[in-house]
């Protein structure tokens, strides 16, 4: 009889091991490298890990959060003026951002956006003074003939005045126009050839890095 009990206590205690092995989650193969999230306002790389790492990751962010108060301003701008002036001031902005240790690479990157940024400046300030120019060209003349009575033949007859008005004004408001639109194409170009160079550099430096290059929020 005891030597039956033994026998089922062990029949037990093996039903259970299996039990705890099949339910403990899978192992990582040995070696295999995990991607990690690095989150923009709390950042979890530190200096000392990885120096080259972390300061192409502050470079990036700080790029990004450049360009988000670029936009910000931008938006309530209340003339073209002031829209110039940020993308030029962001641009410098850009420029000045800490460059030791930082990913060859990410230098490209950044050093291209500031220059597309000041492209941006230069073609609004270019549709601007275009647009001032064909004003200058807009012309007008006015003929103006009074009303007049005049003797003819005996009987007096009466001549209506009128008013004659040529003006170019609608042709150069055409040209205007175009001047505006194509000034807007170019510039819409650019804005996207950013935004492709961004996620370009993102998914290079996370795949790079393994370590996810997130955007600012």
């Amino acid at each position: 009889m005891t030597h039956f009990m033994n026998i089922i206590a062990a029949v037990a205690a093996s039903v259970l091991v299996v039990g705890l092995a099949q339910a403990q989650p899978p192992r990582p193969k040995t070696g295999a490298k995990e991607l990690r999230v690095a989150s923009p306002d709390r950042d979890a790389i530190s200096p000392g890990e990885n120096p080259v790492l972390y300061a192409t990751y502050q470079h990036f962010t700080g790029t990004q959060r450049l360009l988000k108060e670029m936009k910000t301003l931008n938006s309530r701008a209340e003339h073209s003026g002031m829209v110039i002036r940020w993308y030029e001031t962001f641009a410098t902005k850009i420029d000045d951002l800490p460059v030791v240790d930082v990913d060859e690479q990410m230098l490209q990157y950044s050093g291209g956006v500031a220059e597309k940024l000041r492209a941006l400046a230069a073609s609004l300030r270019g549709s601007n003074n275009r647009l001032n120019v064909l004003d200058s060209y807009t012309r007008s003349s006015v003929w103006v003939q009074n009303p007049s009575l005049y003797w003819d033949w005996w009987v007096f007859d009466y001549q209506p005045g009128f008013v004659i008005v040529e003006t170019n004004a609608p042709e150069v408001q055409t040209a205007k126009a175009n001047t505006a639109a194509k000034g807007r194409e170019e510039r819409t170009k650019l804005h996207h050839s950013i935004d492709t160079d961004t996620a370009e550099i993102r998914r290079s430096m996370s795949i790079k890095y393994r370590v996810e290059f997130a955007m600012a929020k």
